[in-house]
């Protein structure tokens, strides 16, 4: 005989009768006979049941794709379901005590889902609506012959009962039902930061504000804003502000990034800045810019429009820096129209010297090389042992 182990669950499995060929386990419900049909009260009777076992995550294959679901689970009614997404964004917006509560509620009413008296308390309501729908539930002892254990189990008439049951235990433990804060679809959070309910949604909404802030930037005249002066040492100047560098509103701020690490190690800096502290280069007599400054992201996700070579030409004749470097391959190429090698180039723009550097990108880190930037280190001494 295969022995029986009992092994601690950290959920209730929620179970649903099995159709033929899906069978997942099988529940036993106790069943206490009446002392009239039976001498002794304490016999108990155990019904054998095939069941299906509904996980968390079927709460999400039924908002992304219901007729995935329903092959897996059984067929749910039209109604049933939009009722219960509506159900599910009141509890998520609830859980969040969102505004958005009261319309959400307001469109039960229309939809007759509760009465107008179900307004003023949506959180009992949501309690009533949860209630009414597993009261088909049964409490059931469960024995899964796969894996030899057994666990407490929720045993559901059809799937609806079943979904019903798993939102009651995700807002009974770890309030893990959320809605998306682009789309509305409700979802399960794998994390208490997760405010989406997809990675498309995700990216979507990061697109949404990336593109919301190139315009604002358009306007303004760049994402970034210039930090220029007369007598600059060094002007530096990149591609173009990458993503996080937008998101932060500083130069190099993304992760990984070795601009302001380098600086301070090539005795350029007195130490590290961080690049929120950018403006305050210009008290060193060095300078920032970008050859692209209504667009933001990687060199190779930039079209050639946004290069702006004679924006860029007419700062250097205005501020007249002694060293013009580019931070990157793809800046000083794109501005003086050939292939270059890092380290001083041949070419200058009036009297300003031009010094192509390796990109300090985490993204360009296979590329890197710290010799390029001692050498403009050096250079900056020599140059600004002539000022005058």
């Amino acid at each position: 005989m295969t022995p029986l182990v009992s092994v601690a669950q950290r959920t209730v499995p929620v179970l649903v009768r099995a159709r033929a060929g899906k069978r997942d386990g099988r529940i036993h419900l106790l069943m206490r006979p009446a002392p009239a049909f039976d001498p002794n009260p304490e016999v108990q009777l155990l019904l054998p049941i095939d069941v299906r076992v509904l996980p968390a995550r079927s709460l999400e294959m039924f908002f992304k794709d219901i007729r995935a679901f329903e092959r897996e689970y059984g067929a749910i009614h039209a109604s049933w379901q939009e009722r219960f997404r509506w159900l599910l964004q009141l509890v998520g917006a609830a859980m969040k005590a969102e505004k958005d509560v009261p319309v959400i509620m307001k469109t039960g009413v229309e939809k007759r889902y509760v009465s107008q008296s179900g307004v003023k308390e949506p959180i009992r309501k949501i309690g009533e609506l949860l209630n009414i729908g597993v009261k088909d539930a049964v409490f059931a002892i469960w024995w899964s012959e796969r894996q030899h254990t057994f666990a407490p189990g929720i045993f559901c008439a059809d799937a609806i009962v079943a979904l019903h049951a798993l939102a009651f235990m995700q807002l009974g433990t770890r309030g893990e039902i959320a809605t998306c804060d682009r789309c509305g679809t409700p979802f399960i959070k794998a994390r208490k930061a997760q405010a989406y309910c997809s990675t498309s949604c995700q990216t979507a909404e990061a697109s949404a504000r990336s593109r919301e802030k190139r315009k604002k930037a358009e306007v303004s005249g760049g994402i970034l804003p210039d930090v220029l002066d007369s007598d600059l040492d060094i002007l530096f100047c990149g591609t173009a502000a990458g993503e996080a560098s937008m998101e932060r509103a500083a130069y190099y701020a993304g992760p990984g990034n070795r601009f302001w690490p380098t600086l301070h190690k090539v005795r350029l800096t007195p130490h590290r800045f961080a690049p929120e502290d950018f403006r305050e280069l210009l008290e060193l007599r060095m300078g920032l810019t970008d050859l692209v400054k209504t667009a933001c992201g990687n060199d190779c996700d930039l079209s050639k429009d946004g290069f702006d070579r004679k924006r860029l030409k007419e700062l250097i004749a205005t501020y007249r820096p002694r060293i013009l470097a580019f931070t990157s391959k793809r800046a000083a190429e794109e501005s003086i129209g050939r292939s270059v090698a890092y380290g001083r180039l041949p070419e200058k723009i009036g009297d300003t010297v031009l010094f192509a550097l390796p990109s300090p990108s985490g993204n360009a880190r296979r590329y890197w090389t710290e010799q390029p930037w001692e050498e403009l280190s050096r250079l900056k001494l020599t140059l600004s042992a002539g000022r005058p």
